[in-house]
């Protein structure tokens, strides 16, 4: 079996499980944040970062503590947690996916630079829209409402989180940081969950302190 149909008969299995129990579909939040280190939040050791909440959600969840990430950058993580595969399987090894020039078949070069020992293959500069993603099964084949929320960094239009599987996208777009002011994709909301009029897609802004 391959690492797609792995994954798709994995979730479903365990979301069927939940329904045939009579218990209800577990939430699942998944939070990936850049540049954290392994002991940044107090669950995991820290003696100097107070992480409350995250301490809370670790109490009710699953921890991982013999884990490694499938790389140590941003865009070729992301690819490899929505996927299950390998950054190098999907040929995305850098994050260079917020560059105009698209790449979806990079190419090795026949030599190195002078200074280099080995040649580096080219890295793809989009995610392509046509790889399973976990999202994509948990929504079609499990019922689950889905969202993404903060730094996308996969693509531009059309390789954006909306073509892989999330209903509801704040965020979302090409920026490798935070978009620059201005921008008019610094929103990105789109496609909002089915909502009645009472219900607004985003909170009341707070009262300003004076």
């Amino acid at each position: 079996m391959n690492a797609p149909n792995l994954l798709k008969s994995l979730l479903v299995s365990l979301a069927g499980i939940s329904l045939a129990s009579g218990a209800p579909r577990p939430n699942i939040v998944f939070i990936v944040a850049d540049d954290l280190g392994w002991m940044d939040t107090a669950v995991y050791g820290s003696k100097y970062y107070e992480t409350p909440a995250i301490d809370a959600l670790a109490q009710k969840g699953i921890r991982f503590t013999e884990a490694y990430s499938a790389s140590p950058l941003c865009s070729p993580t992301r690819a490899s947690l929505l996927t299950g595969q390998y950054p190098g399987r999907i040929r995305l090894t850098t994050p260079a996916c917020h560059l105009p020039k698209v790449v979806l078949d990079p190419q090795v070069p026949k030599s190195a630079a002078p200074h280099q020992k080995a040649a580096t293959p080219a890295t793809r500069t989009r995610f392509p829209n046509d790889y399973l993603t976990y999202v994509e099964i948990l929504r079609d084949q499990a019922g689950y409402a889905t969202a993404f929320m903060g730094k996308w960094h996969l693509g531009h239009k059309p390789y954006l989180p909306e073509e892989q599987g999330f209903d509801l996208v704040v965020g979302g777009r090409h920026h490798p940081g935070p978009p620059p002011p201005g921008d008019s994709s610094r929103r990105g909301i789109s496609t909002p969950f089915p909502r009645t009029p009472k219900e607004p897609l985003s909170p009341p802004p707070l009262p300003i302190a004076r």
